[in-house]
């Protein structure tokens, strides 16, 4: 499949598919005349990368993944991946725990808003600082 192929099948775009390669995330054959050729592990992996890029994972940790995704499993490969995964979901968990205090905060301020009288500004003001002290 060419790159064009691929990038409407991926939602992404040419270049990001070419930086993807340049950065090595993703390493398509080559046809003879030197055009790329992706397979289904090359889409498989720009979905997964697209996904992780969702989840604000770095493409420095992507690449891990990808690399630990398509080795051969071996004991080593499987304390890599471990100690991986540790990290990954406790960064995973940091950012769950922010999302829901983000979300907690802002149906508060929402709360106050709403009230007949319109709220008042110092509470939201109050909550608003939440963002920044030792919350984050």
């Amino acid at each position: 499949m060419n790159i064009q192929e691929t990038a409407i099948l991926t939602n992404l775009t040419k270049e990001t598919i070419r930086y993807y390669e340049k950065v090595g995330l993703l390493s398509p054959q080559r046809q003879t005349n030197g055009y790329r050729d992706y397979q289904s592990k090359d889409i498989k992996d720009l979905h997964f990368i697209r996904k992780m890029k969702l989840l604000n994972v770095p493409l420095s940790d992507i690449a891990v993944l990808i690399k630990l995704k398509n080795q051969e499993t071996s004991f080593i490969c499987k304390k890599e991946t471990l100690r991986f995964i540790d990290t990954f979901s406790e960064q995973l968990n940091e950012q769950r725990h922010l999302l829901n205090t983000a979300a907690s905060i802002v149906n508060q301020i929402r709360d106050i808003v709403e009230t007949p009288e319109g709220g008042d500004e110092k509470q939201v003001i109050a909550l608003l600082e939440k963002f920044e002290g030792e919350i984050l």
